[in-house]
């Protein structure tokens, strides 16, 4: 465990996901004192499928680490719709990304980082590991869907779940598997990496439980004829309930905060807008979030659009058809932040 400066810090981050190492970017240019806490022993380890929308472009990521989709190929109805896209998809793997954002604070004097090191418990102005209790001025939770500081404020947590493999030989294109009969209102995708291709399921567990969407993505793995690296299936839930940022001195941000889309299951986008403009916040007390407002109103339109097939299932029949053929269409790609 490092030597850690002091028991005190301006702002303590509970988590070193995209959302938290966008938060101590923002504050390392800052006057204040930064501690990130994070519960493994490097950064990135999380079940992911490492989609990015335009939304996350301010990272500029190196070329050399990502791959980028201008066309999503949807199958519906036993058929692939090519849709070309207004704004390009990328795929990065998590510790790739959590590397470069990583880099850009290492070296930053007023920031400091706690590996494998958990936090227990939130009590006054204090937090408290296993080792350490540390006081603070504002506290960032950034810490996922499990969030130890959202559940400290008191809310609830509800989304959706994920479940992926890592295969080899799999198609190089982008592809959103839609399957109303088996999946309801989720899918099947293949987001194509580097070094391999996540194939993965994403549903709604009160629609469908974790062992039945496992069969259903070995079933289509199989049928692929797709080699399973490490023969691994990796699964994870989403908390999709947003319920603010703002609590006083609290903060939340990325899927603490709640902001994964219902409907496509991107976090990652969120999480660096949202971490960032806290930190801007945190810096100026004046400052209006317009960035994190531009978030949540794509966020908002998206969850709307799932909730018509969630809850109104007679009509998938009809809504999935009409959001491919709206996908086509460059105005609905941008209106919806997609």
């Amino acid at each position: 465990m490092p030597k850690l400066q002091s028991n005190h810090y301006d702002v303590i981050i509970v988590g070193g996901g995209p959302a938290g190492l966008a938060c101590a970017d923002q504050l390392r240019s800052s006057s204040l004192s930064c501690l990130i806490i994070e519960k493994h022993q490097s950064f990135g380890q999380k079940v992911c499928a490492g989609g990015l929308t335009y939304l996350a472009d301010s990272l500029n990521l190196p070329q050399d680490k990502i791959c980028i989709f201008k066309h999503n190929y949807y199958f519906l109805n036993h058929k692939y719709h090519d849709i070309k896209l207004a704004h390009s998809i990328k795929t990065i793997d998590r510790p790739e990304l959590s590397s470069i954002q990583y880099h850009r604070i290492q070296s930053a004097p007023n920031v400091q980082v706690l590996f494998n090191s958990t936090v227990l418990k939130v009590e006054g102005n204090c937090v408290l590991t296993q080792n350490n209790k540390f006081s603070y001025q504002y506290l960032i939770g950034a810490d996922g869907a499990g969030s130890i500081v959202r559940k400290h404020l008191g809310l609830k947590t509800q989304g959706r779940m994920g479940i992926y493999a890592m295969v080899r030989n799999a198609s190089s294109r982008l592809i959103w598997h839609l399957d109303y009969k088996k999946l309801y209102s989720g899918y099947l995708w293949e987001f194509p990496h580097q070094t391999h291709t996540n194939v993965g399921v994403l549903f709604s567990p009160e629609q469908l439980n974790a062992s039945r969407a496992e069969v259903i993505l070995k079933e289509y793995i199989h049928d692929k004829n797709y080699e399973i690296i490490n023969g691994q299936f990796m699964r994870g839930f989403m908390n999709c309930y947003y319920q603010g940022n703002l609590f006083g001195d609290i903060f939340l941000v990325g899927e603490a905060a709640g902001l994964v889309s219902k409907l496509t299951g991107e976090g990652i986008s969120f999480a660096i807008i949202s971490g960032t403009e806290i930190a801007k916040k945190i810096i100026d007390k004046n400052y209006d979030l317009h960035g994190l407002q531009q978030a949540l109103k794509y966020k908002k339109r998206q969850d709307f659009f799932w909730a018509i097939s969630n809850y109104l299932p007679l009509f998938r029949p009809l809504t999935y058809p009409l959001f491919v053929a709206l996908m086509k269409k460059t105005w609905f790609q941008r209106f919806y932040g997609l």
